[in-house]
């Protein structure tokens, strides 16, 4: 049960490896290809783009959200930090307003 998907990969890449042997020998030396060989190549492009789009989907949905982790982790303690700040600079401006009015 383990094995079968390492079986059918290893088959989809030596079919992929044989299409795309055919299709360069069909560039170079001139040689048609009967329908069945377009078809299995075109069915081969096709897949290959869609995995290529689902490759980037997936990177793009990890880094959205290794940011949005970001953004927690860096965010909520720089936003308290800021508000420890101002309210400190507040209550110092206070105490000078206050020692000023004093004398």
């Amino acid at each position: 049960m383990f094995a079968e998907p390492g079986v059918s990969a290893q088959r989809s890449r030596c079919e992929a490896g044989r299409i795309a042997d055919l299709a360069h020998r069909s560039r170079w030396s001139q040689e048609e290809l009967t329908d069945e060989d377009l078809r299995r190549l075109y069915s081969y492009w096709l897949s290959f783009q869609e995995l290529e789009r689902g490759e980037v989907f997936v990177q793009q949905d990890l880094r959205n959200r290794a940011r949005l982790r970001q953004r927690r982790v860096l965010g909520v303690p720089a936003i308290a930090i800021a508000l420890g700040a101002g309210l400190r600079m507040w209550r110092g401006r206070g105490k000078a307003v206050r020692s000023r009015r004093r004398r």
